[in-house]
């Protein structure tokens, strides 16, 4: 089911670079954030 997802995540965001991209962008702040809450 898990995989499932993925694939077709993936197939959207090989057709939209820009998708990728923000959820690059989205990926980091997230661990930013982590990061703040650890130290």
């Amino acid at each position: 089911e898990e995989k499932d997802v993925y694939l077709v995540i993936k197939t959207k965001l090989v057709r939209n670079p820009q998708v990728l991209e923000i959820r690059r962008l989205i990926k980091k702040s997230f661990f930013d954030k982590k990061d703040w809450l650890v130290r």
